[in-house]
């Protein structure tokens, strides 16, 4: 994935990920999402449930909401959107501001489709909380 790396400020980093399911962005304790919402529009969410630390770019969603994969809990889009990272879309790429200096751009597999569309991977991710692994990113795909 042909990304340019974060620039550093203050805390934070902008991060350039490509227009494209799979784009997302890790941070040292974060991670956030691009995602294409109901309305059309693309945006950077945050990844991870605020529960269980859930990864929600593994769950379901409908026109109205996000559901995290290991729990069940709806999130709503329009909440989401609001948390996310502050991002515009520029040609083929999309620019974000997220609260975290470490944080690069990644690709990873996203199970997330937009409402009527048909499912990114018919392999859905486990009903339960996985067992802890040594890498806090396993599921990263190598570039």
């Amino acid at each position: 994935m042909a990304v340019s790396p974060a620039r550093e400020s203050a805390g934070r980093a902008v991060v350039t990920l490509p227009l494209a399911r799979g784009a997302c962005i890790a941070g040292a304790a974060m991670e956030w999402v691009l995602v294409e919402t109901p309305a059309g529009g693309w945006s950077v969410i945050e990844g991870t449930c605020s529960h269980r630390g859930g990864p929600l770019r593994l769950g379901t969603c409908d026109a109205r909401a996000v559901r995290c994969p290991w729990h069940g809990t709806a999130f709503s889009w329009s909440g989401l959107i609001r948390r996310g990272a502050p991002a515009i879309r520029v040609g083929a790429v999309v620019r974000a501001v997220v609260p975290d200096a470490t944080a690069r751009a990644v690709q990873r597999r996203v199970y997330l489709a937009a409402p009527g569309e048909a499912g990114a991977s018919a392999t859905r991710p486990p009903a339960r909380c996985p067992e802890p692994t040594a890498s806090p990113h396993p599921e990263e795909i190598p570039a």
